[in-house]
């Protein structure tokens, strides 16, 4: 959940050194709750720091200005990819997503 992870409360303005960081310091989990519902912009911005960082770490995809670079990434290389994102009943982002992968087979028409 957004609220439990320390980056999504320094993007709602909390004071964490994550350069030494202790999982038992900070804000409790009330604060940490309030925090996230009070700044929906934060929750957001965590939302899509998290869905960049996804895509580029492991899937070798990376979002630029005016275009997308793909390079190799732990399935290989996308070819494509398509998201969609929904909102839960707490309002919270999540994501449903396809990835076309090159040079991998293509299903067989039933």
């Amino acid at each position: 959940m957004d609220y439990e992870d320390p980056i999504a409360q320094v993007f709602a303005g909390e004071d964490i050194d994550m350069d030494s960081f202790v999982n038992v310091m900070g804000p409790d989990s009330n604060t940490r709750a309030r925090n996230m519902a009070m700044d929906p912009f934060a929750s957001a911005v965590f939302f899509n720091f998290i869905i960049r960082t996804t895509l580029e770490t492991p899937m070798g995809i990376r979002t630029l200005q005016c275009q997308i670079e793909s390079g190799t990434g732990i399935f290989g290389v996308v070819n494509g990819y398509f998201g969609v994102i929904e909102a839960q009943g707490r309002g919270s982002l999540h994501v449903h997503m396809l990835l076309w992968l090159k040079n991998s087979d293509v299903p067989a028409p039933a």
